[in-house]
């Protein structure tokens, strides 16, 4: 399974997730305002399959 990583949970974020989940994806949004998934861990998710 792909995973999709969202940068920001914004109105667009939101909308990419809706749609992405619909899809079946494996989703992970970091977002500065949630403390446990910042957008600086972004190169913890790299990977061959993201």
């Amino acid at each position: 399974m792909k995973r999709l990583v969202i940068l920001e949970s914004g109105g667009y974020g939101r909308t990419v997730y809706d749609v992405a989940e619909q899809l079946g994806c494996s989703i992970t949004v970091l977002d500065d305002s949630d403390k446990g998934h910042p957008l600086d861990s972004f190169f913890h998710y790299i990977s061959d399959d993201t």
